[in-house]
């Protein structure tokens, strides 16, 4: 009884402790993991630290017409843990699709079925389909105790077989694209992840992302002749399946600077791009990567090129971009990846490339897959680049750095967000995503439905507004502030050492933010606290203003608890402006006010705290207007109006169409409510029902040639049609 006291104190003592010298509120499994030594307060894994893996050799055969999946396989799992695993935990993600399954999102009813059949599921050579008190299914997931105990160091032999319905509704990343056009995805028996917080990841799959080991795939996929294949890995039988001068041309590719046409609408055409033959196998094999995606078509066009990432090896990662010939905007989408791989290699986060190959497929929506990323056809070049340079984006996070994207899915989404901005805003000089992540994320700040960042993303809806900015938007501005307070270069520096200790393993919330105290040489619990744990929201507001003679005294209060970097702003009568800027640091003290200080002479119109990438969840507080200058609409003639009478198309679907009425010009979106256009200049426009402002530009006869809409930090596109 002594014995078990002291070791009980001596628990409570360990746990103590660790929760003192992290700053950071810690849950109990994660304060165990530190514990046990496989986690490190200095951000490094512990030297205790382990994961398990998979080997999967897998065989799939796509029907087309029949829109049918069958699949055999064999697993082997490696148990590198230092316990004795009595159970197990098999993924099953296609039973989303199980009619009655619970689900975030309605389906279509087409696609619903009665679940994935499987046929053989052994262990070690053992029916596990014979033995239903060893097997049960809840949700997603097939649970399983083991006939034999799974030591540490050991293996054990998984083999399945199985066939389902490929879903028509292909909304949720994975299904039927058009009659002969698949991606599919979360397709095979998949081992759960037993890790070092949870033990098995036992989590239903209802619409959230995802969380899995990394592991090796060997993938045989068996398509009608005329099918082409693009997979997570590299392709190990190009010559064997595709027409000789694809094969070429693909190789060609690969180590390419410029676009190389793999497939044409030509080669389409004369109906030469695969091998002869009834059905041909694609071979692709893929090593340390967390998950294996393919995607087929008989028509769909191929571009190839390649980019260096690392200049000291000079090593290249090939770059695809497949997709129906209608789709125009991706005729650029090739470029878009290769730019943005660039970028990530060199600018930010300056880390090379991590795969050998990536390819973007003209799928449905936007969604990320190791090497592969399925993107829906976009309504305009901004957008295409957006979702381009997002989704490639993620090759880093979830990927390089095995997140836990079901607990936390800022960790990649707000990854993406954040990093892949510079890239946008070079290929689209109308793109300013970081003021668009600030507007989103400061509307709803502070409000009673904005939840932390570090509450489990499982607990909330994945397709409510709340998961939206906890996921992509508070953290994509937390990590702009944390740029500004780093510099450049130490915040590359950073991310190069989370990746040093952190790439091919599982890193926590915990280990991101000591790595980066590690870097920056300080404990930043005072902005990880309130951005990351806490409810709260920014908000600075001007307190006092004192000016005399030629000294000016701007104090701002701190009301909000998350902290931002400090703008103040002189605009003088003749619209020159003087600045003043802190980053946000200033508020490390625990302070609640600063007093910016400016000398002049000259005659003060407005004094503004902030700017478009400062989050300000009340800006109503953020101006002082000494000279108030009235801004009148002005009068068109009815010639003027003439010009600017007509539809403006955005996409096919996304047209607005503006008439005159009685002295007064209208425009309406379709779905959208009409809305007076009130001119303050022949260029500059407002629409009264949202307040959305509009710019006109002109060609050099005088015409209107477009339309821009400026909304959410973008300038939307409107090009004038009639």
């Amino acid at each position: 009884m002594k014995k078990f006291s002291i070791s009980i104190l001596f628990l409570m003592f360990s746990t103590i402790l660790i929760a003192q010298e992290s700053n950071l509120y810690m849950p109990l499994e994660i304060q165990q993991a530190y514990k046990n030594g496989t986690r490190s307060l200095d951000g490094t894994p512990g030297e205790q630290y382990w994961q398990n893996n998979s080997d999967y050799r897998l065989r799939v055969m796509v029907d087309p017409a029949k829109q049918t999946l069958k699949g055999e396989g064999v697993i082997t799992y490696y148990n590198n843990s230092p316990d004795t695993i009595t159970n197990a935990v098999i993924r099953l993600y296609h039973d989303f699709y199980k009619k009655g399954a619970e689900r975030d999102l309605p389906l279509d009813p087409e696609s619903l079925h009665d679940g994935v059949e499987l046929t053989k599921l052994s262990i070690n050579g053992v029916d596990y389909k014979s033995e239903s008190r060893r097997i049960r299914q809840r949700g997603t997931n097939i649970l399983l105790r083991l006939i034999d105990k799974l030591n540490p160091g050991e293996e054990m032999t998984v083999e399945t077989e199985w066939s389902f319905p490929i879903p028509k509704d292909n909304s949720v990343r994975t299904g039927v694209i058009d009659e002969t056009s698949f991606f599919i995805a979360y397709w095979y028996p998949q081992m759960a992840v037993y890790d070092d917080i949870d033990s098995w990841d036992r989590i239903d799959y209802v619409g959230h992302e995802f969380y899995n080991d990394f592991s090796n795939f060997d993938v045989e996929v068996i398509v009608p002749e005329n099918y082409v294949v693009w997979a997570t890995g590299l392709i190990q039988n190009p010559d064997e399946v595709l027409a000789d001068q694809i094969a070429e041309r693909y190789a060609k590719s690969t180590l390419s600077d410029s676009i190389i046409h793999i497939i044409t609408e030509e080669d389409l055409n004369a109906g030469n791009i695969t091998a002869k033959g009834t059905e041909n196998v694609w071979y692709y094999r893929a090593e340390n990567v967390p998950d294996f995606v393919f995607a087929l078509s008989d028509h769909y066009l191929w571009d190839g090129t390649s980019a260096v990432v690392d200049n000291e090896s000079g090593r290249r990662t090939a770059i695809g971009a497949a997709y129906n010939p209608k789709s125009e905007d991706f005729r650029e989408v090739a470029y878009y990846t290769k730019r943005t791989v660039e970028s990530l290699s060199f600018d930010i986060p300056a880390i090379p490339f991590p795969y050998p190959e990536v390819t973007v497929f003209n799928g449905t929506g936007g969604m990320e897959y190791p090497m592969m990323v399925n993107d829906g056809s976009s309504p305009s070049a901004a957008f295409a680049v957006a979702v381009t340079a997002h989704e490639v984006t993620h090759m880093y996070a979830p990927f390089h750095f095995g997140i836990n994207e079901r607990k936390y899915s800022w960790m990649d989404e707000g990854f993406a967000q954040m990093i892949s901005t510079e890239v946008q805003s070079e290929l689209q000089e109308m793109i300013d995503p970081a003021a668009q992540s600030t507007a989103i994320y400061q509307s709803f700040a502070g409000t009673s439905r904005e939840m932390p960042m570090m509450v489990p993303t499982i607990n909330l809806h994945s397709r409510s507004r709340e998961f939206g900015i906890v996921s992509y938007y508070r953290p994509g501005v937390a990590l702009h502030i944390l740029e500004d307070l780093f510099g450049r270069e130490k915040f590359n520096a950073a991310f190069q050492e989370f990746e040093k200790r952190w790439a091919g393993k599982h890193p926590i919330p915990y280990d991101f933010f000591f790595t980066f105290n590690s870097v920056y040489g300080e404990d930043l619990s005072w902005f990880w606290n309130p951005w990351y744990f806490d409810f709260g929201y920014p908000d600075l507001a001007i307190k006092q203003l004192n000016i005399e003679e030629d000294e000016v005294e701007v104090t701002v209060e701190k009301i909000g608890i998350l902290p931002v970097p400090l703008k103040v702003t002189l605009v003088y009568e003749d619209d020159s402006e003087e600045m003043f800027y802190e980053n946000v640091s200033i508020w490390e003290d625990g302070k609640t006010e600063y007093t910016a200080k400016f000398e002049t002479f000259k005659k003060i119109k407005s004094v503004v705290v902030g700017d478009k990438y400062i989050p300000d969840a009340r800006k109503d507080d953020n101006e002082k207007v000494l000279i108030k200058v009235e801004r009148k609409a002005i009068e068109l003639t009815d010639e003027q109006m003439q010009k600017y009478i007509g539809k403006y198309q955005i996409t096919d679907n996304f047209v607005i169409t503006i008439r005159a009425n009685g002295g007064s010009l209208l425009g309406k979106m379709m779905g959208q409510e009409e809305s007076e256009l009130v001119p303050y200049s022949l260029e500059e426009f407002v629409a009264t029902e949202n307040q959305v402002k509009l710019n006109f530009e002109f060609d050099e006869n005088g015409s209107v040639k477009r339309m821009l809409i400026l909304q959410g930090g973008m300038n939307i596109p409107a090009n004038k049609v009639e």
